[in-house]
């Protein structure tokens, strides 16, 4: 799921990350604290919102279960409701003393930063977010996302016929959008130096709709793109639907899309939940706590689905842009190239309270 990046920034500012193939931590000392309940291994994971089916936040739970049955654990799964908050449900997992509390996404980090502190007793780890200034009860796991998404803008270099042959679709103008924007752009430079890739921004607000995004696609396929990129949309903005009725190339986002309109996806970028989920878990019940760690390529944490197999991804069937996305990748990984983390490469963009 796309980030809301000023949310994570804070955290990564404030751990002066640099961004290599390899892990970043916060400066709080590992600590243990708490115990397994007696019965064995349990956890509870606490949702932002309702789980709906064929959502990032359905694949996200989904990644969690796969991480518990291998680390043979049980794992209760609380929703808010109409009736029933985040806040609610956190209070009820520390109830039951379960092993782990596991929060997604930053829809829960609010909650979680606050009742960490007041709770050291217990163990939390946040997933796809992370708090500015953890307690040692408190871990994260992030994903390196902007490596797949620079192997997408290998992709999309590899298939530009023309100077203007790619666009990106973005919600307002800001450095915001410009840094989530990096890694793409990077990406498809590499391949075509020569591309002139447009931002058409829909709006002034980041809630700038599903429909105005698949206007502005229309339009910057009407003018010549073949291919269009939506960047710095929320999660649930995809142009997927506006690519079939208009006839241009896009790509999924966090999870395998390549299926829903077969044959206009060049590919999708993958967060492996289930990946990151048990490398963190193992962590924090190994006592190594309180960390900031992120998980890219290297620890098989992302990925794109055509490098995974899925061959109705329209990359899958052309083999210059196979050959070319796996040499990226396989470089990536060797440190041979480094993709910048853009919430921390750009200095313009400042944490948010």
């Amino acid at each position: 799921m796309p980030r809301r990046l000023p949310r994570i920034l804070p955290a990564v500012l404030a751990l002066a990350v640099t961004v290599s193939l390899g892990a970043c931590s916060s400066t709080p000392a590992p600590t243990q604290t708490g115990a397994a309940p007696d019965d064995g291994l349990a956890l509870v994971l606490i949702t932002p919102t309702a789980v709906e089916p064929g959502t990032f936040l359905q694949y996200a739970v989904d990644g969690v279960s796969t991480a518990a049955t291998k680390l043979d654990a049980s794992l209760e799964i609380l929703e808010p409701s109409a009736s029933v908050s985040v806040q609610d449900n956190i209070d009820a997992a520390m109830n039951e003393n379960p092993s782990v509390i596991i929060g997604l996404t930053d829809g829960v980090l609010t909650e979680f930063d606050y009742t960490a502190a007041s709770n050291l007793a217990h163990q939390f780890l946040l997933i796809d977010s992370a708090a500015l200034e953890p307690t040692g009860n408190l871990s994260a796991a992030l994903f390196r996302d902007y490596e797949a998404d620079y192997l997408a803008g290998v992709e999309a270099g590899v298939l530009a016929t023309g100077k203007r042959s790619v666009a990106v679709v973005s919600p307002f103008a800001s450095p915001l959008v410009q840094s989530q924007a990096v890694p793409f752009l990077t990406g498809a430079a590499s391949q075509d130096d020569s591309l002139t890739i447009d931002i058409t921004n829909v709006g002034t607000e980041e809630s700038s709709t599903q429909d105005e995004a698949d206007a502005a696609a229309a339009s910057s396929s009407a003018a010549g793109a073949e291919i269009v990129q939506p960047i710095g949309f929320g999660p649930s903005t995809n142009l997927l639907a506006a690519a079939a009725s208009d006839g241009f190339l896009t790509f999924g986002h966090h999870v395998d899309q390549c299926t829903v309109t077969p044959g206009q996806v060049i590919d999708s970028t993958i967060n492996k939940v289930d990946v990151v989920a048990e490398l963190a878990l193992h962590d924090v019940l190994a006592g190594t706590t309180g960390l900031i760690t992120s998980y890219g390529l290297a620890e098989g944490a992302v990925s794109l689905a055509s490098l995974e197999g899925n061959q109705d991804c329209t990359a899958a069937g052309d083999p210059r842009v196979m050959a070319a996305v796996a040499k990226a990748r396989d470089s990536i990984i060797a440190g041979d190239i480094v993709v910048g983390d853009p919430t921390y490469a750009d200095p313009t963009l400042q944490p948010q309270p």
